[in-house]
């Protein structure tokens, strides 16, 4: 009976762990580190189950993806390139 106690704890406490890796979050390794190190205080552990569920972009671009795979990146989401056109200038008459 225990042993199924410290089972189900475990699996609680290493739910962040469990979503980014089922998730193929970029930085899983990085959250597992971190939901070790600090998910018995709290914080720790709802820092990492809110950056495990975090949205992620993950590019098929040969490039890369411009940073979000390597490192710690908090927002871990691609920043988007837009392309702006300005609109051609208006002749405003006054009379």
């Amino acid at each position: 009976m225990a042993s199924l106690i410290y089972l189900i704890g475990g699996i609680f406490y290493l739910i962040s762990s469990i979503v980014a890796f089922s998730r193929g979050h970029p930085n899983r390794w990085l959250i597992l580190a971190l939901n070790i190190a600090f998910g018995g205080t709290g914080i720790g552990w709802l820092g990492c189950l809110v950056w495990a569920l975090h949205a992620v972009h993950i590019t098929t671009d040969p490039e890369g993806s411009h940073g979000s795979e390597s490192g710690l990146n908090l927002v871990a989401n691609d920043p988007v390139r837009i392309a702006f056109d300005p609109a051609p200038p208006t002749s405003i008459v006054h009379r």
